[in-house]
C-alpha cells in the first residue's frame, strides 16, 4: 500500500466514523441570557435517530427562564417519536412552571425518572409520564416540531449549569434515551456504502501490489 493510498484511505475513514461528540454542558451568569442548540443522534438498524433542540434561556437570581423548540429530524417512515427530553441544573430548581405549552409537550417535572439515566432534574414530555407514554401522543419524525416555555425558580445569583441533555424516542424500531451534544452531528453512510469503500479499496491495494516491479 502506498503512502499516498493509505493517507487517503485513513482521512475518509476519520471522517466516516467521527469520535464520539462531547457531552454538553452550558453555564450562564446571572442576570444575562444564552441560546445554544442541542443534537441528538443515534444510528439505529440503518436508520438514524435525529432530533435538535434550540434553546432560549433566560436567568435572574430567583429563576431562570426557558423557551425550548425540539424538531425531530428522523425520516417519518420510521414512525419514531420524541416522547421527552430532560437535563439536569446546578443549582437544583425548587419548582417548575410552564408558562406557554406546546402542542406536544404539555407536562413538566422535577427529579423524574428517566430510563438508563435513573432520575434527571428536569423533564418536559408528551404524555403519561416521563419515562414514557402513549406512542400517538409523541413528536412526529420527518421535521416535526414543537415550541414551549417554562419558568423554574430557585437560587441562581451565582449563575447555573445546565449539563446531560437527554431524549426518550420511542416508536417501531422500539424505546431509545440517550444524550445530546452541542456538536452538529455528521451523517453516518449507509453499511453497503462502507463495504463498496473497502473493497474498492482491496482492489486498487491488489493493483497496486500487481505493477510493482519485481
Amino acid at each position: 500500500m502506498t503512502k499516498l493510498f493509505r493517507i487517503a484511505l485513513l482521512t475518509f475513514l476519520a471522517g466516516t466514523f467521527p469520535l464520539s461528540a462531547r457531552a454538553a454542558s452550558i453555564s450562564i451568569a446571572s442576570s444575562s441570557s444564552s441560546s445554544f442548540d442541542i443534537y441528538w443522534s443515534l444510528l439505529v438498524n440503518g436508520t438514524q435517530l435525529s432530533a435538535v433542540g434550540a434553546f432560549d434561556v433566560t436567568v435572574a437570581d430567583g429563576y431562570a427562564e426557558f423557551a425550548v423548540t425540539l424538531t425531530n429530524n428522523t425520516v417519518a417512515s420510521a414512525n419514531e417519536r420524541v416522547h421527552a427530553l430532560g437535563f439536569n441544573s446546578d443549582p437544583n430548581g425548587k419548582s417548575l412552571s410552564m408558562l406557554d405549552s406546546g402542542d406536544y409537550f404539555q407536562a413538566l417535572g422535577l427529579d423524574q425518572r428517566f430510563a438508563g439515566y435513573q432520575t434527571i432534574d428536569i423533564c418536559a414530555w408528551s404524555s403519561n409520564q416521563c419515562a414514557g407514554g402513549a406512542q400517538g401522543s409523541n413528536l412526529p419524525g420527518g421535521g416535526g416540531s414543537d415550541s414551549f416555555a417554562f419558568r423554574l425558580l430557585g437560587d441562581f445569583s451565582s449563575g447555573i449549569t445546565l449539563s446531560n441533555f437527554v431524549a426518550k424516542f420511542q416508536g417501531d424500531l422500539g424505546s431509545y434515551e440517550f444524550g445530546g451534544t452541542t456538536d452538529r452531528p455528521t451523517s453516518t453512510p449507509e453499511p453497503s456504502s462502507v463495504i463498496l469503500l473497502l473493497t474498492g479499496a482491496a482492489a486498487v491495494l491488489i493493483r497496486t501490489r500487481r505493477r510493482r516491479p519485481a
